[in-house]
């Protein structure tokens, strides 16, 4: 019956890198098979794919209940309904070349039993407890000194395969860029010439494009467990970052402080 669990074990050590394309150039991501329980084998080139990009500066370690929550609650499940697999990278000082790789896993079971409802089940439940142990831990590392959201989102977008049924990038962060010269607290990002020169300064990132890309902001705003970060509110966060991912052919599908359902 666990047969293809078994098969899927196996195949981690065999697992390569992730090569992400951008422009001329090859960003390679650390090798999955370092990444041990933290990832299993994708089902298909077309799988439904979604990437989590995972804020883990200073301002996100009050958060660390709050992210968990919307990958439990709310990432994850969609996930598992849609038989995706799922890649989460941290939000690093420099997000497009240098983010840590903290899970690759696939929600849709392969191999002998994997067509029954009751295997899937069971594996996607599994998967779903392995996610949020390998998130924990790298909320509970050493804490970014910077937030390269461009560039998190750069990285993101080179990850998603062309023809994947479902492409989606969650960003689970307070939507804060903070890297040098592209601080949005010190930007201004309601007027059409402020956003411009935010582009020119900070949209050059090697986008592979969000074409057919729904995006989902959780956390946009919140800060040390406040309600805003600096002069920043979140609508203003909003704002801003639809109209960014639509300039890159995406679109926000979902945003706000908390995307977690009422209770």
């Amino acid at each position: 019956m666990w047969k293809w669990i078994a098969a899927i074990t196996a195949g981690l050590v065999l697992a390569g890198g992730i090569a992400v394309a951008t422009g001329a150039d090859l960003i390679h991501q650390p090798p999955t098979s370092e990444l041990g329980e933290c990832r299993t084998e994708p089902a298909s080139d077309s799988q439904a794919t979604i990437v989590v990009l995972l804020g883990t500066n200073a301002s996100d370690a009050n958060l660390v209940d709050t992210h968990l929550r919307h990958l439990q609650e709310v990432v994850l499940p969609e996930a598992a309904r849609d038989g995706a697999r799922v890649i989460e990278g941290t939000i690093s000082g420099d997000s497009e070349r240098t983010p840590t790789l903290v899970a690759d896993i696939s929600f849709l079971p392969t191999g002998e039993g994997s067509d029954n409802p009751e295997n899937q089940q069971t594996w996607a439940e599994d998967q779903k407890e392995v996610f949020v142990r390998c998130t924990r831990s790298a909320l509970l590392g050493e804490p970014a000194d910077r937030s390269d959201v461009f560039g998190a989102l750069a990285w993101g977008s080179n990850l998603l395969p062309d023809h994947a049924e479902l492409r989606r990038i969650v960003i689970l962060s307070d939507a804060i860029n903070t890297t040098e010269g592209c601080n949005l607290t010190g930007r201004d990002i309601d007027s059409a010439d402020g956003r411009a020169a935010v582009m020119a300064d900070c949209g050059g990132a090697h986008f592979s494009g969000l074409a057919a890309t729904e995006v989902w902001l959780a956390g946009v705003g919140l800060s040390s467990g406040s309600d805003s970060t600096g002069t920043l509110t979140p609508s203003e966060l909003e704002a801003f970052w639809s109209w960014f991912i639509a300039e890159k052919q995406g679109r926000v599908t979902r945003a706000g402080t908390t995307l977690l359902p009422e209770t």
